[in-house]
């Protein structure tokens, strides 16, 4: 069974139909708890193993006056300890909170879901785990990181598709890729 994460939401703006689209969305999107009061609306729903980025982001995209709407959301999900909390004030998005820790267990299984991105359509030459180290300077408030190095073959558009699945990880919080010549 897959884990669900809880996400606590909360959103503020004067605007009335960017209030009515906000509790549309919640209705239509998760259809759980949504409340409603004055320029508010308050909500908490389920999402698959972390934070619904991809479901948020239609929402903010869909409101006519971003620089207006102020969201709060605490994403937790107690198996694997994830946990995040995000602010979209004045037009953009800040990080406030997010697991500062991965085990090695974590990273095992965060290198064999890109090993397997890359195997659709590719090929992993040789996956290189350089363990838990300082790094030069803080990132996203951590500091200390895993170190995996994947050598692959594989075909261009597979990398645009590998770099958005590194972005949307919370774990992932840095990476490179280079072309090997």
């Amino acid at each position: 069974m897959a884990n669900y994460a809880t996400n606590i939401f909360h959103a503020r703006t004067e605007n009335k139909t960017d209030l009515d689209k906000i509790e549309a969305f919640l209705d239509d999107t998760f259809s759980e708890f949504t409340n409603r009061y004055g320029d508010s609306v308050d909500a908490e729903f389920s999402s698959r193993w972390v934070y619904p980025e991809e479901e948020i982001k239609k929402l903010v995209e869909s409101l006519e006056d971003k620089d207006k709407v102020y969201i709060k959301i605490l994403t937790y999900e107690f198996e694997d300890e994830y946990v995040s909390f995000r602010i979209f004030s004045q037009g953009e998005w800040k990080v406030k909170l997010i697991t500062e820790w991965v085990e090695e267990d974590k990273v095992k299984e965060l290198s064999q879901k890109f090993t397997d991105i890359i195997n659709n359509d590719g090929k992993v030459e040789k996956v290189e785990d350089l363990g838990k180290k300082k790094l030069a300077y803080e990132v996203k408030k951590n500091k200390e990181g895993y170190y995996v190095v994947i050598n692959f073959d594989a075909n261009p558009n597979l990398i645009s598709e590998l770099e958005r699945n590194y972005r949307i990880m919370d774990e992932v919080i840095k990476f490179i890729t280079i072309k090997a010549e």
